[in-house]
């Protein structure tokens, strides 16, 4: 197949892909797309929180609810919450890896009323761990079959539901990045070594922001494992340059 270079499209001024490119791009986004149909048609009218109403478990109404609360009006206050003094005598906020107040997805809570913040939060983390799961289990089969099963058992198997019936929040944060971490780790033994351990190490960083300690500890320990296995099964070992 011949690649044809991209032509220029002078009524906007940018490159329009043609060919191979653009049917790559199709490719990596039919099976976003088809995941993330899945994920939205699984929860159903649920997935709008019209009227207010909004998918949480009691650890969301009980705890991470008034937290975000909270977080809300220290911000819009302009103030940064250093400290908590509502609970008991007053307690550590950011320094709570529970309140995820340093990772990214928690600008939601700050640009969206909290019902659509909470639910979109929850939406794009099961996405992300329908997705992750789905490319990592096509690294190591080689197959679009058994990674879209793999995918939908992950992201909305029993363990996941669960944890979104019991407001379980960080721990789906950090549930969704474990996949794309192993992912990246099983594609540096293929290509693009260095770049993908800087990915994984990357993918690490957020889920280590997510709020779940243990679950960091518990990642850390089983991606450490996971890739010195790989190393020791890989012919000459791993080879960085």
């Amino acid at each position: 197949m011949v690649y044809r270079k991209p032509t220029i499209d002078d009524s906007r001024g940018v490159a329009e892909p043609k060919g191979p490119m653009r049917d790559s791009l199709a490719a990596r986004a039919l099976p976003i797309a088809i995941l993330s149909a899945l994920v939205v048609a699984f929860l159903g009218a649920k997935a709008l929180p019209l009227g207010g109403r909004f998918i949480a478990g009691a650890d969301v109404l009980d705890y991470h609810l008034w937290n975000l609360f909270f977080f809300r009006d220290q911000v819009f206050s302009g103030s940064f919450p250093l400290w908590n003094p509502h609970v008991y005598c007053g307690q550590p906020f950011l320094a709570n890896p529970a309140n995820f107040v340093l990772y990214p997805p928690i600008l939601l809570y700050l640009v969206l009323p909290l019902p659509w913040a909470f639910n979109l939060d929850l939406v794009l983390h099961l996405v992300l761990a329908a997705t992750g799961t789905f490319y990592l289990t096509r690294a190591v089969t080689g197959s679009g079959s058994p990674a879209l099963l793999a995918a939908v058992a992950f992201a909305l198997g029993s363990n996941m539901v669960d944890r979104v019936a019991a407001g379980h929040l960080v721990l789906v944060h950090a549930a969704a990045w474990l996949p794309w971490i192993l992912c990246f780790i099983e594609r540096a033994f293929a290509a693009d070594r260095m770049r993908n351990l800087v990915l994984a190490g990357l993918f690490f960083g957020f889920q280590l922001l997510s709020g779940y300690a243990q679950g960091n500890l518990y990642t850390g320990c089983f991606a450490g494992l996971y890739f010195v296995v790989r190393c020791l099964g890989q012919p000459g070992g791993l080879d960085l340059a």
